[in-house]
């Protein structure tokens, strides 16, 4: 038997479970988050946009994780925009002041493409603000090791804030799966990500910045979304 054949029936004899001995079932390619369009949707046979951030359909949606997770985009983008428009800074201002290119901050507030978690954080940064999982942490807390202080010895070891940031998303995230008792794999499965996208968040060795529409359907499955408060607000 091949290889691939013999895999195939493994998975088919003994699927994958969560802690809880319930059947995981993967998404179909189709419905996974790769095959999303932007958040606001995509563009008719014109080439024009169909909908905004806000006025998306539900029926346009694949599935409700798809919903869910773009819902929680729109909130952190109608908030990056707020806080903009709060400053006085113009798009253009901010294209400036951080070095992200115009037409990225334009999609990004518009929801035209998924943007990187690195281009997210950078603009938060700018405008006074970090970004994290919403709702309270449920990372252990100690005197000498909190999230304040893994990000402080972050930066002053010249790090950007994106990494350390990133780091605790990912670190959250991991936190409410052994909570809520699935594994990193079961949740890939589930949510239609490669197994290897959920664990090499944590790789250090090999960090790379994830998607925020990776992360927004592993924070939409887990019942809860990335928010920005104040930089300086306790975690």
């Amino acid at each position: 038997m091949a290889e691939k054949s013999r895999g195939d029936l493994l998975r088919w004899l003994f699927p994958p479970t969560d802690e809880d001995g319930r059947t995981i079932r993967s998404l179909p390619s189709a419905q996974a988050p790769v095959s999303w369009p932007a958040p606001r949707g995509g563009r008719g046979s014109d080439g024009q946009w169909r909908w905004t951030l806000s006025t998306r359909p539900g029926e346009s949606y694949v599935n409700d994780l798809e919903r869910r997770s773009a819902e929680g985009y729109r909130a952190l983008a109608t908030d990056l925009a707020r806080e903009r428009r709060l400053r006085g800074l113009t798009l253009r201002r901010l294209s400036a002041t951080t070095g992200v290119a115009l037409s990225v901050l334009t999609g990004l507030e518009q929801g035209s493409g998924w943007p990187g978690f690195e281009t997210v954080a950078i603009v938060a940064d700018a405008l006074g603000l970090r970004v994290q999982v919403a709702g309270p942490s449920l990372l252990p807390q100690t005197e000498d090791q909190d999230q304040a202080t893994m990000v402080a010895a972050w930066l002053a070891a010249g790090y950007k804030v994106a990494i350390p940031l990133q780091l605790l998303v990912s670190l959250e995230l991991r936190e409410r799966m052994r909570v809520v008792g699935v594994s990193k794999s079961a949740v890939a499965r589930a949510v239609g990500l490669r197994h290897n996208t959920v664990t090499e968040m944590y790789d250090i060795g090999d960090f790379r910045f994830s998607s925020i529409r990776t992360l927004a359907a592993l924070c939409a499955y887990l019942g809860t979304r990335l928010e920005v408060v104040p930089a300086d607000a306790p975690w």
